[in-house]
């Protein structure tokens, strides 16, 4: 994660260097957006799996819940903030403050104390999992392929939504920057609306049943929007 934290910081921050020089160019930002998506996995999935091996079982709740808390804080306060910025100093300068926050994140994890980490033995014994057995295990079980799949194409539907958002938000509706971030700070309140909801409230129907309601409406919705 310490790696995978410096690569992001200096292949975000390098946005802002090349910009700098005046040498920045559309193909950079790709490459940028390449690195950023074939990494974003390792930190999003190693947090919270780390958490068990920092802190007694006693407080693992407990820590959970301000890893969460710590997340969607964020989510809901960063875009705002960026969208404030990039009107004052632009967008690449305001890049500078992302690679910044990754370079504090990996300072951080270096700085931990480090705990012993409960791993399992299945390496020493040779009896690891490997893609093959997670591929054969998905596509055996119908629930586990059903799953994969609805999340497959929920997060193709994120994806192109993040690429139209803006340019919506600047010439379908003249908000720029500004209206852009107000418009992620809204998603990510939603975000925290929905989690506290399902974690407080009981429904008749089952859990699975539930999500696939909500992914329709979350697909009508968008479909709405863009007919409109």
């Amino acid at each position: 994660m310490i790696v995978d934290a410096v690569v992001r910081g200096v292949a975000v921050g390098s946005i802002s260097l090349l910009h700098a020089i005046g040498v920045l160019e559309v193909w950079h930002v790709y490459v940028v957006a390449a690195v950023y998506a074939s990494l974003m996995m390792i930190s999003l999935a190693g947090a919270p799996t780390m958490i068990p091996s920092l802190v007694p079982e006693r407080h693992l709740s407990t820590a959970n819940a301000l890893e969460t808390l710590a997340y969607t804080v964020s989510g809901v306060l960063g875009p705002p903030i960026a969208g404030l910025l990039i009107i004052k100093l632009g967008a690449p300068n305001v890049v500078i403050f992302d690679a910044i926050t990754y370079f504090a994140f990996a300072a951080a994890l270096f700085g931990m104390a480090r705990g012993e980490v409960v791993s399992e033995e299945a390496d020493e014994n040779g009896n690891g999992s490997n893609i093959r057995d997670v591929l054969r295990l998905v596509v055996g079980n119908k629930i586990l392929l059903s799953t994969t799949v609805m999340y497959l194409s929920a997060n193709v539907a994120i994806g192109m939504m993040f690429v139209w958002l803006p340019i919506y938000a600047d010439q379908g509706l003249d908000g720029g920057p500004r209206l852009f971030g107000m418009l992620l700070g809204i998603l990510a309140v939603g975000e925290v609306v929905s989690s506290v909801l399902a974690g407080s409230l009981s429904f008749r129907l089952a859990l699975g049943s539930l999500i696939c309601i909500i992914m329709v409406l979350s697909g009508l919705s968008l479909a709405f929007l863009l007919i409109g």
